[in-house]
């Protein structure tokens, strides 16, 4: 946190959790496991920041280009946590071969700062785990 007003709303932007967007779970390296992805599914978990409503994204690539990732859906999610649904862990799953990678990215939206301001949207760094089949 810098003290300034970064997304220029007229308010210090020094929030609870820090300033920065970042997943929280699974860590850079960690494991993501597929064993059995009817049964089990992750949950993945973040830094909110000063964003209000959220997207996740999970790849078999880092560039996150169409058919190679599932997302949380068209509509953003409100929390800072989402269970990945049976029918998109096994999609993914079945992309990814036995300890390929598997990348995750939470993309922010700020609801105080216009939709025609840049700030308004931001991606979190990209995470890049494993996956356990």
């Amino acid at each position: 946190c810098d003290g300034l007003d970064n997304d220029c709303d007229g308010a210090v932007d020094d929030v609870v959790g820090g300033c920065t967007l970042f997943v929280r779970d699974p860590l850079n390296g960690g494991v993501l496991d597929c064993t059995s992805p009817s049964t089990f599914q992750p949950t993945i978990t973040w830094n909110k920041a000063q964003y209000d409503k959220f997207k996740v994204s999970i790849g078999t690539t880092s560039a996150f280009t169409k058919g190679t990732f599932i997302s949380s859906g068209k509509t953003p999610l409100i929390t800072n946590s989402w269970q990945v649904k049976v029918k998109s862990w096994t999609n993914i799953c079945g992309k990814v071969a036995d300890g390929g990678p598997l990348f995750v990215r939470i993309q922010g939206i700020d609801v105080n700062v216009p939709k025609s301001n840049a700030l308004s949207k931001f991606f979190s760094p990209v995470v890049q785990a494993t996956a356990n089949k």
